[in-house]
């Protein structure tokens, strides 16, 4: 490393990279600001000192908001299948250059993540705009009370949990303790008002055909 210069130097050989671009959206507005990172999987010098090579590299972009949230980060990835969506058709192709994205992330006006997609793969380390992309999947719906504590989490498929917060203890309920109050539960299962009322078999008396004599 060269020490007596404090700029970056071919001689430095760094492990790890870091790239801030903050101004990114001044010169264009598409594009968001980001964090760059490359980092080499070996070291440039060996336990001997002897030089080698750097070829493996682990890269990522990482994309902020205005306050700061990481809204999207994409890591390099093996070559593969990427999607894409023009004029609402899908289309997959196989590129060398694939990057796998982070879901969009959507949080509350107190920073706290409300929703969280599944992650996707593109052909680009550029910021990703397209809603079929970066929401892929399905989220579940997170609440928060006045101190930012999760207190409700609503589940694609109508369940939900919940937790109860008191001065000295906290309760847990999970989707089988909330059943009766769940979205599932309105949906799946009909009141009683209208369930088909179930009728009773019909019985019938008979008298017998021959009475006993008295003799």
């Amino acid at each position: 490393m060269v020490l007596a210069n404090e700029e970056d130097h071919p001689d430095d050989r760094p492990s790890v990279k870091m790239m801030y671009e903050w101004f990114r959206y001044l010169a264009d507005n598409n594009n968001a600001n980001r964090v760059a990172s490359v980092a080499y999987e070996n070291h440039y010098f060996d336990d001997a000192g002897n030089a080698q090579a750097q070829i493996k590299t682990q890269r990522s972009f990482t994309y902020s908001d205005g306050s700061g949230n990481v809204v999207l980060e994409k890591v390099n990835a093996e070559p593969g299948e990427v999607t894409k969506y023009e004029n609402g058709q899908k289309i997959t192709t196989t590129t060398n250059t694939r990057w796998v994205g982070s879901g969009r992330i959507i949080v509350n006006n107190k920073g706290n993540p409300v929703k969280q997609y599944e992650p996707f793969f593109d052909d680009d380390e550029e910021y990703t705009r397209e809603d079929s992309l970066v929401c892929q999947g399905y989220s579940p719906i997170i609440f928060y009370d006045a101190l930012s504590r999760a207190i409700k989490q609503e589940n694609p498929n109508g369940t939900l949990t919940k937790v109860i917060f008191d001065a000295w203890s906290q309760t847990h309920f999970d989707e089988n303790d909330t059943v009766l109050e769940s979205e599932w539960h309105a949906t799946n299962i009909l009141p009683l008002q209208v369930m088909p009322i179930i009728k009773q078999p019909k019985k019938q008396k008979s008298m017998p055909t021959h009475l006993p004599k008295r003799i």
